[in-house]
């Protein structure tokens, strides 16, 4: 197979140009997003029973449910927590179990839970994952709170109007909430009781499916559908009332008010009340480009849209996902460049010029073979997959170093140009496959690394292995025929006087008592390596370093109420 390359010049530069234009295509057209798709091996359950104690909620959702669920197989770890008016059930999967099926198992359960209260909504059942992830948030500022609340819900309309975004969660937005508040000296004049007044409200605020009437011309369907649509529909309620046709209405015994809710999270940004527009793209998004095109729909919207008419309104963004992807990307070209660069001048020391430039180019086209057969296999550029990158990126050039260095020395000692390269690869083809292997088998090891950080690491091994078996096909396959079609011999090619000649006498030297006595050579690397053991158990262990912290968390805890 080497022959067949080495005799085809033509074909293997044109499939070099291929390599580096599909390889460019595939890079550009490579989804990039911050973090690998993940499904965590978590299960949450959800259940709103409003106007409940927490007492309540668990006696009548939280342990009924529990019952239910313990029957499931698969479940490493539940957690129940009841609170006033929800209940909420954490579940870990066991590893070993497919999440899937433990989940359809949870949902089975919960839908044969037959005596949950009838005011209780149902309960939802989700997995966690993080496919629709935020990327970003646009925090809104301005003193007049009922304005910021309805220029955050005309913009949020907006940026849900991009194909890439999946949903808007606002923070920092207090609902409206209507509120009756009783008079207890007119309740007692009119002999009404608060449940007489819930009862009116909820019976005049109906929307039930009452099943359809056939006929000839078709079926009619049968809908009860009485909803409030403004206040004084509530004020005017018939609480009670008799033959004579006098009665007693909610506004006669209670005032109805819509105000923002008060129990809600209160958020600031740069010192000012604000609410934040949290944006979640969906999993096939494109990080960096939609991150862009939500900061352009945004600055349309106050430059264009509503031009002038919220001056009062600042906008900003923060928690900006796509700018450690850019950060990132900009880190792993700038080093292939200069990697590359640093590889040409250090072979230029060894080697002539057309023999470093041909073996330089093996990093980049290893890297072009790589981005291939990502998008192939439908790989994206994360935080992670580039942190595997800029590993291998001193990796790749090794390979075809050791096979230009031996063709240079084949050249020296006379052989034409193709004898050369053909022998040059025939006898590094392998102890550099067993460097390659050997490398793919220790980072090969990753893949048993379970958890949920197994799920996150597992493009690491995948893009390492990647790039090493693509250098190994360019160092035997394309290299060779690089060297005899551009390489030049040099002149002076039988002339073995190097300015490097001393150094390898002196290193000669100095290497002789090291041969002279092996096995105190080998003892004392063994206690050095021993050493270093003891040495790495009394380190500090630190998985994540803390040293580029851009976040801080301040949380302060009071008393309850």
């Amino acid at each position: 197979m080497i022959e067949f390359f080495l005799k085809r010049p033509l074909l293997v530069n044109l499939l070099t140009v291929i390599i580096f234009l599909v390889g460019g295509y595939s890079l550009y057209n490579l989804q990039k997003e911050t973090f690998p798709k993940v499904e965590f091996d978590f299960i949450t359950i959800r259940t709103n029973y409003s106007g409940s104690s927490s007492e309540d909620v668990e006696k009548l959702v939280t342990i009924p449910l529990e019952r239910e669920l313990k029957v499931v197989d698969g479940i490493k770890r539940m957690n129940a927590m009841s609170g006033e008016g929800f209940s909420v059930f954490t579940i870990e999967v066991e590893p070993d179990y497919d999440l899937d099926e433990v989940f359809m198992e949870v949902k089975d359960a919960v839908e044969s839970t037959t005596d949950l209260p009838d005011e209780a909504d149902l309960p939802i059942v989700k997995k966690i994952n993080n496919k629709n992830r935020g990327t970003i948030k646009v925090a809104l500022t301005g003193k007049d709170y009922s304005q910021l609340r309805m220029v955050s819900k005309l913009l949020r309309d907006k940026l849900e109007a991009i194909r890439e975004v999946s949903r808007v969660n606002l923070s920092g937005y207090r609902r409206d909430e209507i509120r009756i508040e009783v008079d207890l000296d007119k309740l007692q004049k009119y002999h009404l009781t608060i449940a007489e007044i819930g009862a009116a409200v909820r019976q005049r605020n109906i929307n039930l499916s009452a099943g359809y009437i056939e006929s000839p011309r078709g079926n009619i369907l049968i809908r009860t559908l009485v909803e409030f649509e403004d206040l004084d529909e509530i004020k005017n309620i018939t609480v009670r009332s008799n033959p004579t046709g006098m009665g007693v209405r909610v506004i006669d015994v209670a005032k109805v008010i819509r105000i923002p809710e008060k129990d809600a999270i209160i958020e600031r940004s740069q010192g000012e009340r604000a609410i934040f527009l949290d944006v979640m793209i969906r999993g096939t998004a494109d990080v960096i480009n939609t991150t862009k095109a939500i900061k352009k729909r945004t600055d349309d919207f106050f430059a264009k849209d509503y031009k002038g008419k919220f001056p009062e309104i600042k906008y900003r963004f923060t928690d900006d996902w796509s700018y450690y992807v850019t950060r990132r990307l900009n880190i792993l070209s700038k080093s292939g460049v200069q990697g590359v660069f640093l590889v040409f001048m250090a072979l230029l020391l060894f080697l002539n010029f057309s023999t470093s430039g041909v073996t330089a180019l093996g990093a980049p086209l290893a890297f072009a073979a790589s981005f291939i057969v990502m998008s192939i296999f439908g790989l994206s550029i994360n935080l992670i997959s580039m942190l595997a990158l800029i590993m291998v990126l001193g990796m790749l050039v090794d390979d075809s170093i050791i096979v230009a260095e031996q063709y240079y020395q084949n050249v020296e000692a006379g052989y034409d140009k193709y004898e050369a390269a053909k022998k040059a690869a025939f006898e590094t083809i392998k102890p550099i496959t067993a460097t390659v292997l050997t490398s793919c088998i220790a980072f090969g090891s990753m893949f048993f690394m379970g958890g949920i950080m197994g799920k996150f690491l597992w493009p690491v091994p995948v893009i390492i292995i990647i790039c090493l078996l693509a250098s190994l096909f360019e160092c035997f396959f394309i290299l060779p025929s690089h060297l005899n079609d551009f390489a030049r011999v040099p002149k002076n090619h039988g002339d073995h006087n190097r300015w490097y000649t001393p150094v390898i006498k002196y290193y000669g030297k100095a290497l002789k008592p090291f041969l002279k006595y092996p096995f105190l050579v080998s003892f004392f690397f063994l206690v050095l390596f021993v050493s270093s053991i003891f040495v790495a158990k009394s380190m500090r262990f630190e998985l994540f370093p803390g040293d580029d912290v851009r976040l801080v968390f301040l949380q302060i805890k009071g008393e309850v109420g």
